[in-house]
């Protein structure tokens, strides 16, 4: 009788050992495949600063239109100040309603600034997401028909002018052609 309790304490023992060694292998495979994918996870969304796959088009195109707005903001003010000075010269001579107008025309140019500001922090910003490029295709080609309609006057100036008109083109057109990548998903 003792070397049936022997022998099944002795079954219990080496189940318990072999289920506990089946439990240390499972975790190392675990562990494992955990730092694999963590791997693979870092190695497809880490790219260091200032490589090439850090920048897209969507995101310079933003970057330059931003860049501009903030100088057009920065020179707004002063010309408004400036215009409205003459304005109301123009009034006091004229008896005309000058400065009702300029200060108008100026609050559509800061309209302008203040759209090309929202388009490039949302270009900045969506640059990496396909699905929502779409809001900056939308916004690029709000921001294209202004300069459209300029270039198309301009068709019947100089040649300075529509040099000057197809510029006004340029940053939108490659605005445009950047979101238009992204929603491709072809950074």
């Amino acid at each position: 009788m003792s070397n049936e309790f022997d022998f099944s304490a002795r079954k219990a023992a080496l189940e318990a050992e072999l289920t506990q060694s089946a439990q240390i292998q499972r975790e190392e495979e675990q562990k494992a495949q955990y730092s694999t994918t963590r791997q693979v996870h870092r190695e497809q969304t880490y790219t260091p600063k200032g490589s090439r796959t850090d920048r897209n088009l969507l995101n310079m195109a933003s970057g330059v239109v931003f860049l501009f707005a903030v100088i057009d903001l920065v020179f707004a003010l002063p010309n408004y100040c400036t215009g409205a000075s003459a304005a109301r010269i123009l009034d006091s001579f004229f008896g005309l309603d000058m400065e009702s107008y300029f200060t108008m025309l100026w609050i559509i140019s800061l309209g302008g600034i203040l759209f090309r500001l929202v388009c490039g922090v949302l270009g900045v910003v969506f640059c990496d997401e396909p699905k929502r490029a779409k809001i900056c295709l939308i916004l690029g080609i709000i921001m294209f028909l202004p300069g459209a309609y300029a270039f198309i006057i301009s068709l019947d100036g100089g040649m300075l002018d529509i040099l000057f008109g197809a510029a006004a083109l340029l940053l939108p057109g490659v605005y445009i052609a950047g979101a238009v990548k992204t929603m491709k998903g072809d950074f």
